[in-house]
């Protein structure tokens, strides 16, 4: 907390003045924190949209990844050789930039050295020029001023050669940068190239039939196409930020020794403007010394002097010298008329000539002196220009190298993104490599099966075509048995009427005869029987055949129609699986475009963000400027308050003023008293908080009421106790209370009183 002072009895011009000070720092103040509200304010800004910017293209980034994740896609053998064929004429590029690069910081190194070489060889004749003149010997004053004049134009010699090395110094690094923005600029667009360079395929007839032998559709050509496309733009980004990571890596060490070249500048300059103000203040001392003895031969002289020699010596002087002082002289004189008078020597003519010349010499030289330490001191303001100068390159180059720094982090950051993602594109591709490789293994079990499938049926047709020859011949073969069965019957039937017939006519006459009839008849009925019972196996056994094959041509049909079944659902999984593929390399397209849109607006947000930053820069160097120049005026003014302080503050006013509080205190705690004489009782439920210290109450922090006044307070805010009434009973009062009614007791803002 400010303390506040009472200026009434100060005048008016001190009091105006010490208002505009503080009106004039109060304003300052001000427009110190409104620059800072919109530095932070813009910081807030563009810090929230970098993030967003960041936080979409991950989400994009993570939106792709796992698109590509659930990529089926079918791809060739040939993807390896050409991402080898782009390696190595990407490769060959890099190395061809890579040789430009080295050859600029070859030159830049060679420069650098012409250049150190040069400020050393300065660097060390002002040293040696300095070292010989700290130990020159200076016999008298005569060889001190010539030794002075010497060593004030060698400073002149020194600085101008310092200022003719430093002007083409500069210029040769602003050509250096120009080249080097130059050599990035063509880096940049190198790198750019091979995302616009498409992968050639072969040219020759065999190479193209080999492709089209071994690529299963130009599906999957354009598939593997953008797998290599894919890869090698994040190979060429990896490279990339390698390449711009080992620039910003050179650029920190340009800074660094730039840095330190101009720290070891800025110290050769502090150390020869120690040594100027060494010698500035030895010439000082010894000219003050001079100058002493020569106003004590002057005093000697003027001891000896009439008046009128005298007034003849003053005008003589004036004559020659129009920067002496009139009323010194004239305070001198008067002062020293009665030594003059009193002291009457006489002198010759040659002697009073020999005088005036003597001193005519020493006013001249001292005018002079006066000259060169004037000179001297607008060296040294030169100087200390010089080294704030220095300084301010310093900051400046520190916050370069602080940028620098924080850009080479963004990079590593961003490469191990990239790296990341391509160690996560190399799974991908051996994980598509395993998918292409088991397409290939699926679409040859394909093949083998549909051929398997076709050769199968055509032999199960030629089967059911045999088959059914052969039921036409076996049902044509039964239909001749069974004719010829009939045709047998008739024939036996016939032959047996026949017989019985001629048995009748031809009936044996004898028991042997019948007998041998009877047998013959029984050996023909036998055989007949047999041959019945051949014709029923034979039908028999064409019947079960004829069933056999029924069975073997539905079980045929069944399979058939099992491997018919399967293959029509292989089709159907792989028209899936191909509108499945045609959908994802859609949705990819889609995200390659919304990522090229992504990039192109995280540049021009990194460009506007640049640009917000310079601008920011700027602003910062203004604020920074004005800051110090307010620094310094606050100090000065802090000075002067501080010593009107020193002068106002008087304790016999302060202890007066307090005394007339105390007084004007007491007055009004009078007419408190007698004022309030009546109890105002709060209710407890209104107040959940002391209305004194406003600490809020808890279960162990209870209210309590003051017996006086009626307010509810806390335990610390009524530890006073009065006893009144006729018992003399104990009450709990709060401090004002307890000053209202104990007369004697100190006030309740006597501890609260400032300290002055």
């Amino acid at each position: 907390m400010t303390e506040t002072r009472d200026f009434s009895q100060l005048p008016d011009d001190i009091k105006e003045y010490i208002s505009t000070l503080q009106n004039d720092n109060k304003r300052y103040v001000d427009e110190v924190q409104a620059l800072q509200t919109q530095l932070n304010n813009i910081t807030a800004v563009v810090d929230f949209a970098d993030s967003t910017k960041i936080a979409e293209i991950a989400d994009l980034k993570q939106r792709h990844q796992q698109e590509l994740a659930t990529i089926n896609i079918l791809m060739e053998e040939t993807i390896r050789d050409r991402i080898g064929d782009a390696r190595g004429k990407y490769d060959n590029e890099l190395n061809n930039l890579r040789r430009k690069y080295e050859v600029l910081q070859q030159e830049n190194y060679e420069l650098k050295s012409k250049v150190m070489d040069e400020k050393d060889s300065v660097i060390a004749t002002i040293s040696r020029s300095l070292r010989d003149k700290l130990t020159s010997n200076q016999s008298t004053l005569a060889q001190e001023n010539e030794n002075l004049e010497e060593d004030m134009r060698k400073a002149q010699e020194s600085t101008l050669m310092l200022k003719s090395v430093i002007i083409p110094l500069e210029a040769e690094i602003n050509q250096l940068k120009s080249q080097l923005k130059d050599a990035k600029d063509k880096i940049v667009e190198l790198e750019t190239l091979p995302r616009e360079v498409k992968i050639s395929f072969p040219s020759n007839e065999q190479d193209n039939q080999e492709l089209s032998k071994d690529a299963p559709s130009d599906e999957q050509q354009s598939t593997t196409n953008d797998a290599t496309s894919s890869l090698s733009s994040y190979e060429l980004a990896i490279v990339r930020l390698n390449a711009y990571c080992s620039k910003l890596k050179d650029q920190i060490q340009e800074v660094t020794m730039k840095l330190n070249e101009s720290q070891t500048a800025e110290k050769h300059a502090s150390d020869e403007r120690d040594k100027y103000i060494q010698i500035y203040a030895r010439t000082h001392d010894r000219f003050l010394a001079f100058e002493k003895k020569q106003l004590e031969q002057m005093r000697r002289l003027l001891t000896i002097l009439t008046y009128d020699q005298l007034k003849v010596l003053t005008e003589s002087c004036t004559s020659q010298s129009q920067q002496s002082d009139n009323s010194s002289s004239a305070l001198a004189t008067a002062n020293d008329n009665a030594e003059l008078d009193a002291a009457r020597h006489h002198k010759t003519e040659a002697d009073w000539d020999e005088l005036l010349l003597q001193i005519s010499q020493v006013m001249d030289l001292s005018q002079k002196f006066c000259d060169k330490c004037s000179q001297q001191r607008d060296e040294n303001n030169k100087l200390l220009l010089l080294n704030t100068q220095k300084q301010e390159e310093n900051v400046k180059l520190l916050f370069d190298l602080s940028l620098a720094k924080a850009e080479h982090e963004k990079e590593q950051q961003i490469r191990l993104q990239l790296e990341k993602q391509l160690s996560e594109t190399n799974t991908i591709s051996e994980q598509l490599s395993i998918l292409k490789t088991k397409a290939d293994k699926n679409d040859v079990d394909f093949r083998d099966m549909k051929s398997h499938y076709d050769n199968l049926f055509a032999e199960q047709v030629n089967n059911i075509k045999k088959l059914v020859k052969e039921r036409e011949l076996l049902h044509l073969y039964i239909q001749r048995l069974e004719a010829e069965n009939t045709s047998l019957a008739a024939i036996t039937n016939d032959n047996e009427t026949a017989k019985l017939l001629t048995y009748s006519s031809q009936a044996p006459t004898t028991f042997e005869d019948a007998w041998g009839l009877i047998v013959k008849l029984r050996e023909e009925i036998i055989q007949q029987l047999k041959i019945k019972e051949k014709l029923k196996n034979d039908i028999q056994q064409l019947q079960y055949n004829h069933k056999a094959d029924i069975r073997e041509r539905e079980q045929i049909e069944h399979l058939l129609n099992r491997d018919l079944n399967a293959a029509k659902d292989e089709i159907i999984v792989l028209q899936s699986l191909q509108t499945e593929y045609e959908r994802v390399m859609s949705l990819k397209k889609d995200l390659e475009k919304q990522l090229d849109e992504r990039a192109n607006e995280l540049k021009t947000t990194k460009a506007v963000a640049n640009s917000f930053t310079n601008q920011l820069k700027e602003k910062l160097e203004q604020i920074t400027s004005a800051k110090a120049h307010l620094d310094e005026e606050n100090a000065a003014l802090r000075v002067q308050i501080q010593k009107l302080k020193v002068d106002l503050e008087n304790n016999e006013l302060v202890q007066h003023d307090f005394v007339k509080l105390s007084q004007s205190l007491q007055v009004e705690l009078e007419e408190i008293r007698n004022s309030e004489h009546q109890l105002r009782w709060q209710p407890e439920e209104d107040y959940s908080e002391c209305q004194r210290c406003h600490s809020q109450f808890s279960v162990t922090w209870r209210k309590h009421h003051c017996r006086h006044c009626g307010k509810v307070l806390c335990k610390d805010c009524t530890n006073k106790t009065i006893y009144t009434g006729p018992n003399n009973r104990s009450s709990r009062v709060c401090d004002v209370c307890y000053t209202l009614l104990v007369k004697d007791s100190q006030p309740y803002f006597h501890s609260s009183v400032p300290d002055i």
